[in-house]
């Protein structure tokens, strides 16, 4: 796990030590870097790094709740009513195009499966933020978020591998499409 700051400068060098582990890992895999190589590189000692993380694989959960942090403030200050429709699955692509570069760094650095798996944790904890999920069960529930919540990072990868050449509307449109309509029939 990783320490949830209260403090602000407890907070701020968390996130530097988060901002160290990401730029590190624009040139290097995850496995290459070392706790030891993480925090020569960020100029704390070794003891600040396990203030703040377990693991490195800690690093990659709080990238990804950082992420969720944004994306559900971005929502809240748009005042985003929107149920599902191909206008907010536009701002959800327009949202992950703004953080273009965390992803092309976690598919190059093959972090996305870690990363996957925190965002589809953080996913099931504050429920779905749209659709009508009213005519499933609630043991439908879970296996319904987690296979869309797979689904749409798969579309994230996707986007990475071809280097964003769909607009953040195109991708938008095929998502809504994938949600609402029928694949094999």
């Amino acid at each position: 796990m990783y320490k949830n700051c209260q403090k602000e400068q407890s907070a701020q060098r968390q996130a530097h030590i988060a901002r160290t582990f990401m730029n590190m890992l624009e040139s290097r895999n995850f496995q290459e870097i070392t706790v030891t190589d993480l925090c020569r590189e960020a100029g704390i000692p070794r003891k600040a790094f396990y203030r703040y993380f377990d693991t490195k694989e800690d690093m990659i959960r709080f990238i990804a709740d950082a992420i969720i942090l944004a994306y559900l403030r971005m929502e809240r200050e748009s005042g985003q009513t929107d149920r599902l429709g191909e206008s907010l699955c536009q701002k959800m692509f327009a949202f992950w195009y703004e953080y273009r570069e965390h992803l092309r760094v976690l598919v190059r650095s093959e972090c996305m499966g870690l990363f996957s798996e925190s965002f589809t944790r953080g996913v099931l904890e504050i429920g779905p933020s749209f659709g009508d999920m009213s005519g499933w069960s609630e043991a439908e529930r879970l296996p319904i978020t987690v296979f869309t919540t797979a689904g749409f990072i798969s579309l994230l990868i996707y986007w990475v591998h071809t280097d964003f050449r769909d607009t953040p509307e195109e991708m938008g449109r095929t998502l809504y499409r994938l949600l609402t309509q029928p694949i094999y029939v």
